[in-house]
């Protein structure tokens, strides 16, 4: 069932799959920035951080934006012009005088941020709607892949010369491009904005659904991206080595390449709200378990709960976000979804940080009670739209 669902696919997702692996593995700019900056610029580490937010700021802002231009001007091709405008900023680093680089960084940050909505949107408005949740799956085992790959390499090439870091992203950027432009077609459902429909922030007002998902996803991912901040931080005060810590991150994106894909296929027809609840419930074990036990061996069983968590709840709700879209609004929504996850990648570090800091014992019920929180409240929608239908099914019929 499985292969013959993914051999259902159109043939352009195969290609654009094949796109999104080349663009995650040669993602490379960000993860080495600060270290380039201090060592091959000069610069010092508070500077060096400031600008390395800027470009935070700049992936933001253009997250946010990047929906409404490609609904406004068409969603593949601002994606194409995203992805080559950031290739042209990432040629022009190892170049500009320092005092440039805080400008240009931010602003190839906010180029570049627009792609990853619009890559969704575009996956999410092309393929059938049955086939949505697989589709969203195999782009995210895909840029998980890239992970995997691509940071040894960038370390290598670091290692030889820094602007081949840069080399290589320009030009993974400029593949994707070509992949989209040659293989891939437009949505099914035309993407340009009108002035005759409802405004993006009524049509989400009016929908409790959406708007419960994104607070949901805003507290969840705020709460998961502590495997990233406070465990880390933990593990390494328990005595725990870096190695370790790198094998289970490391562990868990292997194993999100692997299943997550066949796991979005056999659920593909169960109701979304229920997978993204459940999802949310083994985040929140993920998080006792470490609450409980907070040593190596409670990590093991927290990275283990919290993956199996992400496969059921990343997918699934970004294509929900696509499901419940109006026409001409695919960008935007899926702009919304990737703000609210982001916008708790931004809160997590400063907030897990500070709880850590001063009250360590407190942060594993803290994110245990977000995700919980999260799954309670997407439970209790999923029982109230459940019981609207079968009402509205009664009076029809009656």
């Amino acid at each position: 069932m499985i292969w013959k669902s993914l051999r259902e696919l159109p043939v352009w997702l195969r290609f654009f799959i094949l796109g999104r692996l080349i663009k995650s593995t040669g993602s490379l700019a960000w993860l080495f920035m600060a270290v380039y900056l201090v060592h091959e610029r000069g610069l010092d580490p508070t500077t060096a951080g400031l600008i390395v937010g800027a470009n935070g700021v700049g992936i933001i802002v253009g997250g946010l934006s990047g929906g409404a231009i490609g609904d406004r001007f068409g969603i593949r091709r601002i994606m194409i012009l995203s992805h080559l405008g950031s290739a042209l900023g990432c040629l022009l680093i190892p170049f500009v005088p320092v005092v440039a680089l805080g400008p240009l960084i931010a602003g190839n940050g906010l180029i570049g941020g627009m792609a990853f909505p619009l890559g969704m949107a575009l996956v999410a408005g092309s393929i059938a709607p049955e086939q949505r949740r697989a589709g969203v799956a195999l782009s995210r085992a895909a840029m998980n892949a890239g992970v995997v790959i691509g940071p040894p390499l960038g370390a290598l090439a670091a290692g030889y010369d820094f602007r081949i870091v840069f080399l290589i992203e320009a030009i993974t950027s400029i593949a994707t491009a070509t992949i989209v432009w040659r293989f891939v077609p437009p949505p099914l459902v035309k993407a340009h904005a009108t002035s005759k429909g409802p405004s993006l922030w009524r049509a989400v007002a009016a929908d409790r659904t959406i708007w419960m998902l994104l607070l949901a996803v805003l507290a969840v991912d705020a709460a998961y991206r502590q495997i990233f901040t406070g465990l880390p931080l933990m593990l390494t005060d328990s005595g725990t080595q870096l190695i370790g810590y790198g094998a289970l991150i490391s562990a868990s994106s292997a194993l999100i390449v692997l299943a997550e894909t066949p796991i979005a296929i056999k659920l593909a027809g169960r109701p979304a709200l229920k997978i993204i609840s459940l999802g949310y419930v083994f985040i929140g074990l993920g998080f006792l378990a470490l609450a409980v036990w907070p040593k190596y061996g409670g990590a093991v069983v927290c990275i283990a709960l919290i993956t199996i968590g992400e496969m059921l709840y990343k997918p699934t709700s970004a294509a929900y976000a696509a499901d419940r879209a109006p026409d001409g609004m695919q960008g935007r929504y899926q702009s919304l979804y990737s703000s609210a996850s982001i916008a708790g990648m931004v809160i997590s570090p400063p907030l897990g940080g500070y709880v850590y800091q001063h009250a360590p014992t407190l942060l594993w019920p803290i994110c245990a009670a977000l995700a919980l929180m999260g799954a309670g409240a997407l439970a209790s929608t999923s029982l109230t739209l459940r019981a609207r239908s079968e009402l509205e099914a009664e009076s029809s019929t009656g």
